[in-house]
């Protein structure tokens, strides 16, 4: 019974990192996608704050907290 166990969690691990693998690269894709159309379109408009910071912020906040329960929660 505990080799089952074992073997879930494993299986869990490999799912895990997978994911993330995916998840980071439609990150990089989309986040690139966001600051080119605002570098051909808006950036000589505004002198403030690019607006393609506020989603790549936040999904990055997401991303690192799956990366932290994905990787790093329970190992101390």
């Amino acid at each position: 019974m505990e080799n089952l166990q074992d073997r879930d969690a494993q299986l869990w691990q490999i799912k895990s990192k997978a994911a993330m693998k995916s998840h980071m690269i439609l990150f990089l894709l989309v986040n690139a996608g966001l600051w080119g159309v605002w570098f051909l379109v808006d950036s000589e408009k505004h002198h403030g704050l690019p607006w393609p910071v506020w989603p790549s912020l936040t999904w990055g906040i997401i991303l690192a907290y799956r990366y932290y329960n994905g990787f790093h929660k329970g190992t101390r």
